[in-house]
């Protein structure tokens, strides 16, 4: 077995075992969702991913990671770990035209009904899921690579 992904099981062991034994800083929980519409992207994200993974990796779908000391959480819609690192996936359903950029603080949302466009003011999703990955560094280390993916179904 690869020495990364020992690694990787046993800080997710101790982590399991301070938060057992010990009253860890953070924590991670997966917690189920009920079918919405709102989440039907990340649904068919899942099915998608775990089709397309190889037997080295591993997936983590609806990861809420808590911080203890001020009470702040933070989901991540879908984790993939392998040989090359952790890809923070974070899926977007959204309907109509995006417009925005990496440095921006919000996106536009432009959509249509039959007598006008609408536009809606949404944050950065690229940032958003940049904090995600900030939140799993504080649980699992800097010495991993994180790749950063928005998805939009």
């Amino acid at each position: 077995m690869e020495s990364w992904l020992i690694t990787l099981i046993s800080i997710m062991a101790l982590i399991v075992l301070l938060g057992l034994f010990l009253v860890p800083i953070f924590f991670i929980k997966v917690i189920p969702k009920e079918n919405t519409d709102v989440e039907i992207g990340e649904y068919h994200m899942r099915d998608f991913l775990a089709s397309h993974m190889d037997n080295a990796s591993m997936l983590f779908n609806g990861v809420i990671i808590k911080n203890i000391k001020n009470g702040n959480t933070t989901e991540i819609d879908h984790i993939v770990s392998n040989k090359s690192g952790i890809f923070v996936i974070e899926t977007k359903d959204w309907k109509g035209i995006i417009h925005g950029d990496n440095d921006s603080d919000y996106f536009n949302l432009v959509t249509m009904n039959s007598y006008e466009n609408i536009t809606t003011d949404i944050k950065n999703p690229i940032k958003q899921n940049m904090g995600h990955i900030k939140a799993l560094q504080n649980v699992l280390g800097t010495n991993i690579k994180y790749y950063n993916y928005v998805d939009y179904v």
